[in-house]
């Protein structure tokens, strides 16, 4: 299923977020971007249709937490 993410101009398309400019990202890659210290940009209501990709993907906080070390070195 395709969600439409208005509050970041994207689409989320199964664990990709696909954003208007031709631009993408995986999800878990967005997700390990931000922390309570720096929040994502997303709205309320986008953030309820990235939890159903999360639990449909069965995406954890540890893939999360990896993702994010990976990330930032």
């Amino acid at each position: 299923m395709v969600y439409r993410l208005n509050s970041i101009n994207a689409e989320l398309d199964g664990d990709t977020i696909q954003y208007d400019n031709g631009e993408s990202i995986w999800l878990v890659s967005y997700l390990a971007m931000y922390d309570w210290d720096n929040p994502a940009p997303n709205s309320t209501e986008d953030a309820f249709k990235i939890g159903k990709v999360v639990k449909e993907y069965n995406i954890t906080d540890a893939e999360i937490e990896e993702e994010a070390r990976l990330l930032n070195g």
